[in-house]
This record gives C-alpha cells, sequence and structure tokens, in this order.
C-alpha cells in the first residue's frame, strides 16, 4: 500500500518523477476482490471504511495538472501486481517495466542484481529513465 501512498502524495505534491515497485493503483474494494490477492484484500478491508479519498488512482493521474513521471516496477510472476501495472499501463505519465522471473519482491530483485543503485541515481540526477539493463 506504500505505493499507493507514492503515487497519490506525488501527484498532491507534483513531484517530477514517483518510483514505484509493485505498486497498487487501485483500492477501490470491488476491483481489488475482482483482480488482485488476497495479501492485498486485508489491507483494503481495513480502510474501506475511512474517509479515503481516489482510491482508484487512474482519474487522478489522468486529471492532474502537472502530472509526475510514474516508473511502475513489477514482477511478472505475480499476477496481482501485474494487473495493477497493466491498469495504468496506457497512460502517458506511467512508463511499466515488467520484470521477467520476478514475483512481487521486486525491491529486493533490483538490489540483489545491482540496479537499485544506478535507479536511484538516475532519479535523483533526473536522468532519463530507461528502465534495467
Amino acid at each position: 500500500m506504500g505505493t499507493y501512498a507514492a503515487i497519490y502524495v506525488g501527484i498532491l505534491l507534483q513531484c517530477p518523477q514517483v518510483l514505484t515497485f509493485a505498486a497498487n493503483t487501485n483500492v477501490e474494494l470491488d476491483w481489488v476482490v475482482k483482480h488482485a490477492d488476497g495479501r492485498t484484500l486485508p489491507k483494503i478491508m481495513e480502510i474501506e471504511d475511512a474517509a479515503y479519498p481516489n482510491r482508484d488512482l487512474r482519474p487522478m493521474m489522468q486529471a492532474a495538472s502537472a502530472p509526475p513521471d510514474i516508473l511502475v516496477y513489477y514482477g511478472e510472476d505475480d499476477g496481482p501486481t501485474q494487473r495493477y501495472g497493466d491498469y495504468v499501463r496506457d497512460l502517458p505519465i506511467v512508463r511499466c517495466f515488467p520484470l521477467a522471473g520476478v514475483g512481487h519482491d521486486v525491491a529486493r530483485h533490483l538490489f540483489r542484481a545491482g540496479e537499485i543503485s544506478a535507479l536511484l541515481s538516475t532519479l535523483v540526477g533526473s536522468a532519463p529513465q530507461t528502465g534495467p539493463a
């Protein structure tokens, strides 16, 4: 759920880029029940009664006046997070980077592959991001 917050706050603060690993892009209960899995559902149930604006981030992404460049990294072996990425893939502010042979532990994979430092340096330096090597 931290990736949902990163995208949400990144849009509100008009950040130039938002980096996400296995992003939750829609936390509407009906959508999660249909497309996600058991990992996400208990978290969604906890917030279902709370005042939680913009549960579906897609309209917010589309309406942003100064939208960030949103980088969505997800493992191809993790169906739910792949569906979250696919849900926003067609938006011009989103760039998806599916990682073959990776599950939900995207950040750990990038760290172990020695790619996380270069990725973070790219973000800090505001250089164009091309994805993992």
